[in-house]
């Protein structure tokens, strides 16, 4: 995997635009930032989501509370 650097800046999260994705159960509200090859995502699950599909990418999580 080719190493990408990630400029430093500060992200207003506040002011991106939430997308609304339907799960098997639940939604999920996305927030996303592109950088070229990454994508930075802040992502609120609502209540007992489930993923109505299985990502074969590799993904780095940092969760803040609750659990996966």
């Amino acid at each position: 995997m080719p190493s990408t650097k990630i400029p430093f800046s500060v992200t207003h999260w506040n002011v991106l635009t939430i997308l609304e994705k339907k799960g098997t159960t639940g939604t999920a509200f996305i927030k996303s930032l592109d950088l070229g090859d990454i994508k930075l995502r802040q992502i609120e699950y609502s209540l007992n989501y489930e993923a109505d599909h299985f990502c074969q990418k590799g993904h780095i999580v940092y969760c803040i509370s609750g659990s996966f």
